[in-house]
């Protein structure tokens, strides 16, 4: 018998390493592929796919990354409109099909990624797997492949770079953390959030070498820093040479914390300030101090002011920013939204409609109330530097939208870490039972009665009227 079962359990051990993962991805890259016939003809809807697309033909057509012939910006970060610019150069100029073919390609490369990283994180095959298979099968980021936007490549490059920082840290590895270093700026050059991101790890990873005398994690730190570093340099330095002053990625930080902090930012849906009104625009009466003013400088100029206006509104700025971390963490709606409005004319159809709106939130729902738990009950267990180096990422990427404005969609990038720890909540969830009963059901208790304190008040008060619209449309 104590064969048997040894054999048994080899077996689960073998399925969930090997002959698991290539089931799990042969499903999840057949859903991919059936999701890109319905979704292979539909045109760029969203504002920012066309301003990536016209950054990359400006690219292939003039050389030069401007949104206008002979004006360069740098408006966006980089990055993503050079990687459209190489893929419309081997299918064919604005080929947005080859693109959201490489897409899935790196969304599956992401999910191989993220389970090497879960094998780190939590030292058990079977949290790996369905680390892995929760986060393959999650339905907001499987329809982010077929958009022209960032989320997918900045996800597996953001995975990459922590990845490579987990393990070279474990192991030593200087030349791992440097190259761990190099990806995360390249994530920075996707997605400007994360440069920033490498000062406060660079602290963290010095907090940790006092706390246990390591004087290898200060050097393996310093390695983080190079690695960003010598990643952003070249693209600074082209900023440099245009506006004369020091730009790492984009112009678009500091004119959008500017909207986040001004008379004129709503107070529910923040980031609507985008599409304020030209009467209420974030330039109206300020014609006079902008005119003349590169990109660079007004960036600077949006930063004085929005500084200004939260000293002298500091109770309105702190409301602001708990209603914009709020926003962060509602339910995600930006898919269907867009299915609301036409975007995604392969998946019309109440019963279809109804269904991938049906997956979306109960996904969600599922991915963060399990995730969150399983965050602060790991920390309260088994706590790792692991675990604390994922809750300082959670919180950063919080604090800066709630600082900015927060959105459903930017939460996006940290979906894999929770599900990571939703898996690991589920799979160990009769032993965390069994350790403490009270802790365990008084904190998912907490983040359930706070998650829905959020979705509550976006429903009856922050969205109210676009609640009500989709209810309209889809009754």
């Amino acid at each position: 018998m104590i064969i048997i079962g040894k054999n048994r359990m080899e077996a689960r051990h073998s399925f969930y390493s090997f002959k698991g993962l290539i089931v799990l991805f042969v499903i999840s890259t057949i859903i991919r592929a059936i999701l890109f016939c319905l979704t292979c003809h539909q045109p760029l809807n969203i504002v920012d796919e066309q301003h990536y697309n016209r950054l990359a033909m400006s690219i292939i057509q003039r050389g030069e990354f401007a949104h206008f012939p002979g004006h360069p910006t740098a408006s966006r970060p980089p990055l993503y409109p050079f990687f459209l610019a190489v893929l419309y150069k081997i299918g064919g100029l604005e080929c947005w099909n080859i693109v959201r073919v490489v897409q899935v390609i790196i969304s599956l490369l992401s999910g191989m990624v993220f389970h090497m990283l879960a094998l780190d994180l939590f030292k058990e095959k079977k949290v790996a797997f369905w680390s892995a298979a929760i986060f393959l099968f999650y339905p907001s980021l499987i329809f982010f492949n077929y958009l022209i936007l960032t989320e997918t490549l900045f996800i597996f490059l953001f995975l990459s770079s922590i990845f490579l920082l987990v393990k070279g840290l474990k192991d030593c590895k200087n030349w791992m953390v440097f190259l761990g270093g190099i990806l995360l700026g390249a994530s920075s050059l996707t997605r400007s959030i994360s440069y920033p991101l490498t000062i406060v790890l660079f602290i963290f990873f010095v907090f940790f070498a006092i706390k246990e005398k390591n004087t290898k994690m200060v050097v393996h730190a310093v390695a983080l820093v190079v690695g960003v570093v010598v990643a952003i340099v070249p693209w600074a330095y082209r900023n440099y040479k245009i506006f004369h002053a020091f730009v790492p990625i984009d112009t678009t930080g500091g004119r959008n914390f500017y909207m986040g902090n001004y008379e004129h930012t709503p107070l529910h849906r923040a980031w609507a300030a985008v599409d304020n009104p030209p009467e209420i625009a974030w330039y109206r009466g300020h014609e006079k101090e902008l005119r003349g003013l590169n990109e660079a400088e007004k960036q600077k100029w949006a930063i004085k002011k929005a500084k200004e206006f939260i000293l002298d509104h500091p109770g309105l700025t702190l409301l602001r920013s708990v209603i914009k971390a709020a926003n962060f963490w509602q339910l995600e709606r930006t898919i269907i939204a867009g299915m609301s409005k036409g975007h995604f004319p392969g998946l019309k159809g109440p019963i279809k409609e109804a269904l991938i709106a049906t997956s979306i939130l109960a996904a969600y729902v599922f991915v963060a109330i399990l995730g969150f738990s399983g965050v602060f009950l790991k920390l309260w267990h088994d706590p790792k530097w692991t675990d604390f180096l994922i809750l300082v990422i959670l919180l950063y990427f919080t604090g800066i939208h709630a600082l900015v404005f927060g959105h459903s969609r930017y939460h996006l990038p940290l979906i894999p870490f929770l599900c990571g720890y939703a898996a690991w909540f589920v799979i160990n969830l009769k032993a965390l039972y069994a350790a403490s009963k009270v802790v365990t059901a008084k904190v998912t208790a907490t983040v359930t009665m706070v998650f829905f304190a959020i979705w509550a008040y976006d429903a009856f008060i922050g969205s109210k009227e676009k609640v009500m619209a989709f209810l309209n449309q889809v009754f």
